[in-house]
């Protein structure tokens, strides 16, 4: 079995001298002025460097409480799930084409990008989350590498309502509603091979799916044409008792894909000792 060590990193709040700079081009000459100034502005930056390989990242993330969940998910990256930066160093290469579906504020496409990938498609359907994405995404200087894409992905082409809450940093779903306050937003889904063959993407070479409800195994079953012809590995997040799953396996495995026992055991007794054992992440690779 795989130890998952939660890495050592330095954390560093930006000044407001630091964000303003990150800023570039905004003018705020004077609101400076206002002795106050800092105590408004609505944003904090922090800072991660990722002691052993190097990876520094700009995490922005609100001050208001409502959206208390966008902090978490830059520092979860190193704390609630270790494995998918380690998968992430053992899969990317310089050639790589990276889908990040469910990409939420964009933590493991801004991480993909400094491990050297310059191809990175990050969908989130989430509208404050997407907002978040982006702002991490330029302030990171990451736009020529990391596309956001504010789709969602299933297995059919279709006009459907999604919950979304008013919350940064929480999942979207068309099954599942927002324990707080949600407002249904209608978006057209996309299918993998649709996105691939009639939008004219790039076919992805590495896929991560992190979705909420049962449609982590939709996005498969509208992407066997491009899975087939380019993935070579796959991580997806999977509800254990999720009927679809089995189905999913099968036609992966009908592809060549083997299932990587070593890291997906580790993590499904990891999970199992947390208060997330609901769910766990299964890694294929060919």
């Amino acid at each position: 079995m795989m130890t998952f060590n939660k890495p050592d990193v330095q954390i560093r709040q930006l000044s407001i001298e630091e964000i303003q700079e990150v800023y570039n081009g905004f003018n705020f000459e004077k609101k400076i002025k206002d002795p106050d100034w800092e105590n408004f502005f609505p944003w904090g930056i922090e800072e991660r460097i990722e002691t052993e390989t190097g990876v520094k990242i700009l995490f922005a993330y609100p001050k208001d409480m409502l959206n208390h969940l966008v902090r978490g998910r830059s520092q979860s990256i190193y704390k609630k799930e270790p494995w998918t930066t380690l998968w992430l160093q053992n899969v990317i290469e310089k050639d790589s084409v990276f889908y990040d579906i469910g990409a939420n504020c964009g933590q493991y496409s801004l991480y993909a990008s400094q491990l050297g990938c310059d191809s990175i498609y990050a969908f989130e359907p989430h509208v404050r989350n997407f907002g978040f994405l982006v702002d991490n995404i330029v302030m990171n200087d990451c736009s020529n590498v990391i596309f956001p894409m504010n789709v969602p992905v299933s297995d059919e082409v279709s006009y459907k309502i999604w919950n979304q809450g008013m919350r940064g940093g929480e999942g979207v779903s068309s099954e599942i509603t927002s324990k707080n306050k949600s407002v249904k937003t209608r978006l057209v889904q996309e299918t993998l091979d649709n996105l691939v063959y009639k939008h004219g993407l790039q076919s992805p070479t590495i896929l991560k799916i992190d979705v909420d409800g049962t449609n982590d195994t939709s996005i498969i079953d509208g992407g066997w044409k491009c899975i087939g012809a380019s993935v070579k590995h796959i991580m997806i997040e999977v509800f254990k008792d999720n009927p679809r799953f089995e189905v999913a396996k099968e036609l992966l495995t009908g592809m060549g894909f083997k299932i990587n026992h070593e890291m997906t055991d580790s993590v499904y007794e990891y999970r199992q000792n947390s208060n997330r054992g609901g769910q766990t992440e299964i890694f294929f690779e060919r």
